[in-house]
């Protein structure tokens, strides 16, 4: 009886597993056919990667099928998509030099096939992996970085991201008034969004 129960448990969390994953897939399928903009393509593509990749190693074998779909659509910045996977699986093991290599490739990249959505999130990412390092100015740069670029594509949420991200470094380097300063920065920039 055990046995039998253990089984339908096992089964069952496959299946769970496998319809989510096959879920997940479809769902980008979807979106990579639609008539949206590449640029809307590409945002929405990232937002699902963090999910899909940062939090946990149970959708990496996704990675191929991601990308094969985006050749097959010819979605703009493939290339860039592959490498912001990579960095995504690199940062969630902690494998933070490897990730600073990848970014330094990725935003020469993105910046040579003018692929701004991906080199905000290369930018973005640098910037966590330098504070994961212990590099503050570094991280701020990269954070600037990114907000030039989110101030060109005119989106809001990633302003507030990169003005948060900046007021956090900061406030852990003691630095109270800059810190206060990027913080009203983004909560001006959210109360002109409502």
């Amino acid at each position: 009886m055990f046995e039998r129960f253990l089984f339908l448990a096992l089964f069952a969390t496959f299946a769970c597993t496998s319809s989510l994953k096959a879920a997940s897939i479809s769902r980008v399928e979807e979106l990579l056919k639609s008539s949206r903009s590449e640029q809307v393509k590409q945002r929405e593509i990232a937002s699902f990667c963090y999910a899909q990749f940062l939090s946990s190693a149970d959708n990496d074998q996704t990675a191929a099928t991601i990308l094969d779909l985006a050749g097959k659509y010819e979605l703009e910045g493939r290339q860039e998509l592959g490498m912001f996977i990579e960095v995504l699986v690199h940062r969630r093991k902690m494998e933070l030099n490897d990730a600073d290599r990848l970014l330094k490739r990725g935003i020469a990249i993105a910046t040579q096939h003018q692929q701004p959505i991906f080199l905000y999130h290369f930018h973005l990412n640098q910037a966590y992996v330098q504070t994961d390092l212990g590099n503050p100015l570094k991280a701020v740069y990269h954070y600037r970085y990114a907000r030039k670029v989110a101030e060109e594509l005119n989106l809001t949420d990633y302003l507030i991201s990169t003005d948060i991200g900046i007021s956090d470094i900061y406030m852990n380097i003691g630095f109270y008034p800059q810190a206060m300063e990027y913080l009203a920065q983004a909560q001006q920039v959210f109360d002109q969004q409502k």
